[in-house]
């Protein structure tokens, strides 16, 4: 074996172990936000949170003690493109065409709408309920290829909501869903060394036009709307 082919060989086995280290390198990269991401949620997940939530369970508990023969309806679920999300995009477009590409940036520690919400189903096809909903979006500042610093926001939203069933059969049906209320949300920005942080509060909504229920006891939810909550939202819920 010549002196060029064993130099060739040392040079491929080099290449495979460099990227066998990038790899691994991303990969420690994507679980460290993933971690990240999941602190947030939890210190974010304050006292209003946990208000909610018994309060959530205080009305459950009263309505279905008031009338055991109205059903209640328990769900959960996630979203795509939420206003916030559409916000924080078009936030990054005007940013870049503004600074001609000298200030980009990358979603960094980012969950999609996550929610949690009750309804009391007042006759068979209109019911009235409240729900909580939490996102977080992150973003890493580039300024011209160099790291300007890190900036989040949290959403903790709560909204009352009313929710028709104009179409509806034993294990099918068509609605649709309006929900207004308030959204706490902060923003903390991590740059040169330092930590900054702030509190906001502005209305919140969701507005869907159409969705679609299938099931009886178990069902399984698909929304198409506007709002705090998502454009699409999809859940499964359960009648109490």
């Amino acid at each position: 074996m010549s002196v060029s082919t064993k130099s060739w060989r040392k040079r491929g086995m080099l290449l495979k172990i460099f990227l066998l280290r990038g790899r691994k390198f991303e990969l420690i990269a994507k679980l460290s936000n993933i971690r990240e991401a999941i602190k947030h949620f939890i210190r974010s997940f304050n006292m209003r949170s946990r208000n909610f939530l018994f309060f959530l369970a205080v009305m459950i508990l009263a309505f279905r003690s008031s009338d055991a023969q109205k059903s209640s309806y328990f769900y959960a679920g996630t979203g795509v493109m939420s206003l916030p999300q559409v916000g924080s995009i078009l936030e990054e477009v005007s940013t870049i065409a503004l600074t001609g590409g000298y200030v980009t940036s990358n979603a960094k520690g980012t969950m999609p709408p996550l929610y949690l919400g009750y309804q009391y189903r007042v006759t068979d096809r209109f019911g009235v309920g409240a729900s909580y909903t939490y996102q977080q979006l992150g973003k890493e500042l580039t300024l011209n290829e160099v790291p300007g610093g890190d900036f989040y926001r949290y959403f903790n939203i709560f909204m009352a909501e009313v929710d028709y069933e104009w179409v509806k059969t034993e294990w099918f049906a068509v609605y649709l869903e309006a929900a207004a209320g308030l959204c706490y949300y902060s923003e903390e920005a991590k740059y040169a060394g330092r930590l900054q942080k702030g509190d906001k509060i502005t209305p919140a909504f969701q507005v869907t036009p159409i969705g679609f229920r299938t099931g009886k006891d178990f069902k399984l939810n698909i929304g198409i709307g506007f709002g705090y909550k998502g454009s699409i939202t999809a859940g499964l819920g359960m009648r109490l």
